[in-house]
């Protein structure tokens, strides 16, 4: 029986205003967050964004990005 990836809450914050611009549920590994780490970009309403953070609590399964 394989590892079923927890579905969390995702969210993109704009860094200076701290509005959510975009949000989503997602069922996500650490495979995938470990890729945006590394990219340090993630791709939202059509376009790239450079991330300045990216957070993930473990307690309520949210992944906040922020641009």
């Amino acid at each position: 029986m394989g590892v079923e990836n927890p579905t969390c809450h995702v969210r993109i914050l704009n860094s200076e205003t701290k509005e959510s611009i975009y949000h989503w549920n997602k069922e996500i590994n650490m495979v995938e967050i470990e890729a945006i780490k590394i990219s340090k970009k993630v791709y939202c309403n059509r376009q790239y964004y450079d991330i300045k953070t990216l957070a993930f609590n473990y307690d309520n399964l949210t992944l906040e990005i922020i641009i």
